[in-house]
Formats: structure tokens, C-alpha cells, sequence
């Protein structure tokens, strides 16, 4: 799926580009040489395009052979790919107050448990420092991974797997379809087959909420919490409940900016320095 499962390419590169407004909130908040840490990272993409801004940028994700993907490409540009990309579970090998902005991209919605990455980008971040988070609104009438309007909308069930099918009936579906959708010799798995893989793609792999519990967690951990919609709201979204056009309706993402406030809290240092 989108090519993670390949390893990252030069060519591949020239023609990646991060979300505008994430990019310009990144380069206002944090002149250069400022530490990031990309939130899901995948392959590292995000941390190449940035070191070759000036940045002194790090990835973290959880899939191991996708990072190991981004290896040839850092190293190959002179870097330490087991320094800069890391697994979760080596989150701690981070110095608490180490970073001046810790970012994601389409991350937020596949995080199970949010408070535990809202109280660990609150350690990692140092005093002033920012979160920058941008990921789709719940409230989107097209589904952005399996591009089918409102399954998300439904949990799942019976109600949900029909809507798939309808949907994959119509031409709508990933565009190219992933791999798992075709059986070992290349054929498209049956219409039932197809829409359960995606059906359970969301059940496992997404998880939705609106941006009032997101912002409420990060409050309680202690970030300043400010956000706002990108993306078009079309005057008769007014017409609609008040949450909608808030929660990304009908083709919004939400940029997410969290604050550490800039006083030293009394706890421990962990981990190792990055550097």
C-alpha cells in the first residue's frame, strides 16, 4: 500500500512534497537547526526532505521493515538511518526536552491510544516547544485510505461490509487496489473477499474521533491546544450541526497545534541525548 513496502528511491523523492500547511507551520516555528521528530514516519521520507532543509529531523514508527525501507536512501546520502529512524519501542532512547517540535502527518487517526502519544510528545517536547499534527476530520464524506464515501461514518458490522461492497461496485475503492485484494496469482480477491480486507482495515488500523476528544486529552496532559480545518466548508455547511464543518465535513483536514508551556516542570530526565 502507497509504497511503503518498497524501498525509498531517489527518484521517488524528487517528487515528494509534505502537506503545504503543515510545511509552513513547521519552517515559521522552528528555525533551523531545530530538532523534529516525525510521528509515523514510514520510510523516512519527511525526515530526508527536512534534513535537506536544514533541519536536524528523526523518525519514529512502528513497522520495522517499512523503516529498514528508508535505510539505503539516508545512508546513501551520509546519514545514520538506525540514528535517525527508530521503532516505538526505543521511544525512550529519546532525552526528555529534546525536541522543538514533534509532527505526524495522517498519523493521528491509526494511534489506538492517544493519551499515551499526548504524554510522550509532552516529555520529548522541551519548554515553548510545539506538536503539529495534521490527519483527516472525522466528519470527511470520502474516507481518504480507501477513498469510499462515508464508511467511517458506520461502525462496523453488516451495515458497513454492504456499503464496501456498493462502493467497489461503483468504481470507488484504492486506487491501485493493495496487493491483499488479489489472491497468489493476481487475481482480484471475490467482491465479499475484497470488502471484508477493507472492512477490517478500518475495524483494525483506524481509529476516528472527533477533534473535541483529541483536543480534550492533550488539554489534560498539560499542552496549550489550538486547531483549525483545512480544506473547503461550503456555505451551506451552516446549515448543518455546528460539530460538522469543525470535524473536517465535508473534505477537511485538521491541523492541530499543541503548546508546551514554557516553564520547566520538576520531573526527571530519561533516555539517552539523540545526538
Amino acid at each position: 500500500m502507497n509504497g511503503k513496502h518498497e524501498p525509498l528511491t531517489e527518484a521517488e523523492m524528487v517528487g515528494f512534497r509534505l502537506n503545504p500547511a503543515l510545511l509552513e507551520q513547521l519552517r515559521a516555528c522552528a528555525p533551523r537547526p531545530a530538532r523534529i521528530l516525525d510521528w509515523g514516519c514510514g520510510r523516512g521520507r519527511a525526515v530526508a526532505l527536512l534534513r535537506q532543509e536544514g533541519f536536524e529531523a528523526y523518525g519514529i514508527d512502528t513497522d520495522l521493515a517499512v523503516l529498514r525501507n528508508g535505510h539505503a536512501l539516508l545512508r546513501g546520502r551520509g546519514f545514520e538511518p538506525e540514528r535517525l529512524l527508530r521503532h516505538l519501542d526505543d521511544i525512550r532512547t529519546f532525552a526528555d526536552d529534546s525536541f522543538d517540535i514533534v509532527f505526524s502527518e495522517e498519523t493521528l487517526e491509526h494511534v489506538a491510544d492517544i493519551a499515551a502519544l499526548a504524554h510522550e510528545s509532552f516529555r520529548l517536547l522541551r519548554p515553548g516547544g510545539l506538536a503539529v499534527h495534521s490527519f483527516p476530520g472525522v466528519r470527511r464524506l470520502v474516507e481518504p485510505h480507501l477513498r469510499m464515501p462515508l464508511v467511517h461514518w458506520l461502525g462496523p458490522g453488516a451495515p458497513r461490509r454492504l456499503l464496501i461492497q456498493a462502493c467497489l461496485l461503483l468504481g470507488h475503492g484504492p486506487r491501485p487496489p493493495w496487493p491483499e485484494a488479489h489472491d497468489e496469482c493476481g487475481r482480484p480477491l471475490p467482491l465479499a473477499g475484497r470488502a471484508a480486507l477493507y472492512a477490517r482495515y478500518l475495524e483494525e488500523k483506524v481509529h476516528y474521533r472527533r477533534i473535541a476528544e483529541i483536543a480534550s486529552i492533550h488539554d489534560r496532559v498539560g499542552f496549550r491546544v489550538r486547531h483549525r480545518i483545512v480544506g473547503p466548508v461550503p456555505a451551506w455547511a451552516g446549515l448543518l450541526p455546528k460539530s460538522w464543518p469543525g470535524d473536517g465535513f465535508p473534505a477537511g483536514n485538521v491541523l492541530l497545534l499543541l503548546s508546551k508551556p514554557d516553564i520547566i516542570a520538576p520531573h526527571a530526565s530519561t533516555g539517552s541525548n539523540p545526538s
